[in-house]
């Protein structure tokens, strides 16, 4: 936050403001619905995230039943799972440079989707953490390609309304 110019700080918006949160939150998914692009991204990332919430519900459990790795192991799974996100989060910008939004989505969500399979076909823990970290590095190259690609997309007085419009639904 310290190094954000203080421009930013004494920009304002000279867009009317919804009344409510609710009706700022309309607005925003209307302009979702009525653009392709980001409708079908706020879809994908939504199923993104159910089915990352999904196989990390049940990974407390593989952890302990298939991989033998206890408490602790389970512990050290959710670190690991956190270094991808963060290593995914620093390498998104570079992968992106260039406009290459469409094909860091594409190979992320199949990164993201596919990987978690192969923990399906394994019981050795070091196979376990490498999953978990490509996978979450994946999901973080998703989100912060996703994001950025919204940012570029949306006109400014709507950026706030749309984002949180998608939000809601991926939530």
């Amino acid at each position: 936050v310290l190094t954000l110019p203080m421009s930013l700080a004494a920009r304002r918006d000279v867009s009317p403001v919804a009344a409510t949160a609710g009706q700022g939150v309309a607005a925003g998914l209307r302009w979702l619905v009525r653009h392709r692009l980001l409708r079908t991204l706020t879809v994908v990332t939504a199923a993104v995230a159910a089915a990352d919430a999904a196989w990390f519900a049940v990974l407390v459990l593989y952890a302990e039943k298939r991989l033998g790795a206890g408490t602790l192991g389970f512990g050290m799974l959710l670190a690991v799972g956190a270094i991808g996100g963060l290593i995914g989060s620093l390498i998104a910008d570079r992968l992106v440079r260039g406009d290459r939004h469409r094909a860091v989505l594409t190979w992320s969500l199949a990164i993201t989707a596919g990987t978690p399979t192969l923990l399906a076909m394994t019981s050795r823990l070091w196979a376990a953490v490498l999953v978990i970290v490509v996978t979450s590095g994946g999901f973080a190259v998703w989100n912060v390609t996703a994001m950025s690609l919204r940012q570029r997309t949306v006109p400014r007085e709507l950026l706030g309304r749309t984002v949180a419009a998608n939000h809601t639904v991926t939530f």
